[in-house]
């Protein structure tokens, strides 16, 4: 402050409490923190992005899911991706944008265990990924982005697919060995019958106690034997 001459005849100042300002900003600090080193941690990719789709946060996983070589290559924008990766849905069909897990997510749906397949365009190499995900609302219920996990489980399918193939030949394997050995029993029945119809003992009587067995009725009778 300074009199009409010029002179400084005191001080004038304002002071502000930031105290709180610094604690927020250091929670923040502390919070973003901790959310990288889960997402460093974790081997599922995950992704989070705002409302308008563009990825705030994702981890070296997400690179590795969708086969790039680390995070710098991947592209913050989800716009960018249908340049580089084709999207099929369950039945087959090619999956429009608007269809992928971001999304449906944006639009208040929630998944789990949903599975895409998916092809990089440049090199043709397809896996298939299930998908977990759902929208992130604020203190008002409005979405304002969403968060989507997403595990390669292609080796899983495959394996799925031989147990499958295997169980199917099983049941073929074991339908033709029925069938050769109830041809076997049969046959072993006719020449009985032909035996005994010359007077002559049978040739395979435990086949005659299997079928009496068998066929006995619900009251213990046991059926005739061919005479």
């Amino acid at each position: 402050m300074c009199d009409a001459q010029g002179n400084v005849i005191g001080l004038f100042g304002i002071a502000r409490d930031i105290t709180e300002r610094r604690r927020q900003n250091e929670e923040l600090r502390a919070s973003r923190a901790t959310l990288a080193a889960a997402l460093a941690s974790m081997t599922d990719a995950v992704f989070i992005s705002d409302v308008a789709g563009t990825f705030v946060e994702f981890n070296d996983a997400f690179a590795v899911f969708h086969r790039f070589r680390n995070k710098s290559e991947c592209s913050r924008r989800l716009r960018d991706y249908p340049e580089l990766l084709e999207v099929f849905l369950a039945n087959g069909q090619l999956a429009p944008l608007d269809l992928w897990a971001v999304p449906r997510a944006l639009r208040g749906e929630s998944g789990s265990n949903v599975e895409y397949t998916l092809r990089r365009t440049d090199t043709g190499e397809t896996w298939v990924g299930s998908y977990s995900f759902g929208p992130i609302r604020g203190n008002d219920g409005a979405i304002v982005g969403s968060v989507v996990v997403a595990r390669d489980v292609t080796e899983r399918k495959r394996a799925e697919t031989r147990l499958k193939e295997q169980v199917e030949e099983l049941r073929r394997w074991h339908a033709a060995t029925l069938g050769r050995e109830m041809r076997v029993l049969e046959l072993k029945r006719e020449v009985n019958r032909l035996l005994v119809e010359a007077d002559r003992p049978p040739r395979y009587p435990s086949v005659i106690a299997a079928g009496s067995t068998a066929q006995t009725t619900g009251d213990g009778a046991a059926p005739d034997l061919p005479r």
